[in-house]
């Protein structure tokens, strides 16, 4: 049994050894009061109390809940589930006194984690809403503006500061409309007939995300530095789509013409469903998860297409590019998965060379990839976040030495 120096908290009251204990535990559990949220943070946010917090967390560990063989996954979610309540602290706060010393805290349970997974992880948690538009002062991304590319070689570039439909293209079938800054819809004309189908590409740079919605209802959501081609209007015998890059998908039902969605790698065939297609040409893997709904999916390996593979909801297609190894398998992490569709970068022990390629598709920046440690990475990072901050946070949270010189990233041993 552990022995505490404890101090006093709220209102000089004090807080008995089993007490504590069993407070730590309610909050693994995500059953804690904000009372009893504001006793446990108030209690570690004092300096002096860094070593019986990392002794507690010890504790927790080396009992019976370390025999819970979800224990970890449950632990980081915990920690996850305090989001509002740490923004909250943080918002109110006219210092950092009180974001520091938590994110401090969390990577004690980074500590704990690493005695279950044994490798390199680091674990931490930063806002993520209010940042503070002073810090973004620091250093602004680089302005790159989407654009539409069509088959007779016009080109469109969005507008940056949209507020309200636009038209950006029309032909005698479909017009094309900016409906915000991240969003465009394709808008079939009535009582036309189809003469041809006319292709459109969707290039999304550095730093975007662009929301397309298709003549048939379906919605795409399409990340940085990918591109999306689909037509004006459809054919009557399929709704085919290209994407390079990554793109979350809900389609439209339609049991009489599929959705068709080809990668470098893929040919998914769609039947009324939501999923997210991961396909960069510079990633060694390539994986499709599913949410709802049915897909198949057929590799591409050069000119000869695979046999068909149906994916279940909760499922996801794995494939790794060189040796062309497929496996499907269940989803380990949504979130870490869609994270990117709400603004925010999200990992569960992803090697930190996976997360540098997607800061350098979001960020103005390249990487010397010589110098990147082989260790693994586990946190979120709000992309409204500069690049300068997202450095400042995993040098001091993760204990790693990482300069920015000349828009790039590198690591000092």
């Amino acid at each position: 049994m552990l022995r505490f120096v404890l101090g006093t908290i709220n209102n000089n009251k004090p807080l008995r050894e089993k007490e504590l204990n069993q407070l730590f535990a309610k909050f693994l559990r995500k059953e804690c009061t904000e009372q009893e949220l504001d006793l446990l943070f108030g209690y570690f946010a004092d300096d002096q109390y860094e070593g019986e917090l990392k002794k507690l967390i010890e504790s927790n560990w080396s009992h019976e809940l370390s025999n819970d063989l979800d224990f970890q996954f449950k632990m980081r979610q915990s920690f996850l589930k305090t989001d509002a309540y740490l923004s909250k602290q943080i918002n109110r706060s006219e210092e950092k006194g009180f974001f520091k010393k938590n994110i401090r805290w969390i990577s004690y349970a980074a500590a704990c984690l690493l005695l279950a997974s044994s490798v390199p992880m680091y674990k931490f948690f930063l806002k993520e809403d209010g940042i503070s538009s002073v810090a973004s002062s620091l250093s602004e991304k680089k302005s790159i503006q989407s654009k539409l590319l069509f088959a007779n070689g016009d080109v469109v570039y969005l507008d940056t500061i949209a507020h309200g439909p636009k038209l950006l293209y029309e032909n005698q079938e479909a017009r094309i409309e900016q409906l915000a800054v991240d969003k465009i819809q394709v808008n079939t004309k009535k009582g036309t007939e189809e003469k041809g189908i006319e292709w459109v590409s969707l290039d999304v740079p550095k730093g975007k995300h662009m929301e397309v919605l298709l003549a048939d209802g379906s919605v795409a959501l399409i990340n940085s530095m990918s591109q999306f081609k689909f037509p004006m209007i459809f054919s009557d015998d399929n709704r085919g789509t290209e994407l390079v890059g990554e793109g979350y998908f809900e389609v439209a039902h339609n049991k009489e013409k599929r959705f068709l969605v080809k990668t470098p790698n893929q040919l998914i065939q769609v039947f009324g469903t939501k999923f997210n297609v991961r396909n960069y040409l510079d990633e060694e893997a390539v994986s499709t998860a599913l949410f709802e709904g049915k897909v198949s999916v057929k590799v591409i390996e050069g000119d000869r297409i695979g046999l068909e593979r149906m994916l279940r909801p909760g499922e996801q297609l794995d494939i790794e590019k060189n040796h062309m190894q497929i496996k499907k398998q269940a989803i380990v992490d949504h979130d870490e998965i869609l994270g990117w569709t709400t603004g925010k970068f999200i990992y569960n022990n992803t090697p930190l060379k996976i997360m540098l390629k997607d800061l350098t598709r979001w960020y103005n920046v390249e990487v010397d990839w010589d110098t990147v440690p082989d260790l693994r990475f586990q946190g979120t990072i709000p992309q409204e976040l500069t690049i300068e901050e997202v450095v400042e946070v995993l040098n001091e949270v993760g204990g790693l030495k990482i300069k920015l010189i000349n828009n790039q990233l590198t690591f000092k041993i």
